[in-house]
């Protein structure tokens, strides 16, 4: 496993390449994948539906508050289609 060193964020790991003379556990790698795919499809989601990318601020209080609220929609999205497939509501698809 090699470590770069930390950027003042945290550690990041990265993956040894196949046929490495130390392998990570099949178990840890597959959460670890598990993991980078959520991480992956939350940044596609945000950047696809909720343009995230785009520049709509003025300064960085308005990035602050745009980011968290497109972050916020996609929670509470996440959140409440289960609810309301519960309650037989039907998305409009």
């Amino acid at each position: 496993m090699v470590m770069i060193p930390p950027s003042g964020y945290g550690q990041h790991l990265v993956t040894p390449r196949t046929g490495s003379p130390r392998p990570w556990p099949t178990e840890f790698r597959a959460f670890i994948t598990r993991i980078r795919r959520r991480i992956e499809t939350v940044l596609s989601v945000l950047s696809v539906v909720f343009h995230i990318e785009q520049r709509g601020f003025r300064s960085l209080s308005g990035l602050v508050a745009r980011t968290s609220s497109r972050i916020l929609a996609y929670t509470l999205a996440f959140l409440t289609a289960p609810l309301l497939a519960f309650f037989g509501f039907q998305s409009q698809n």
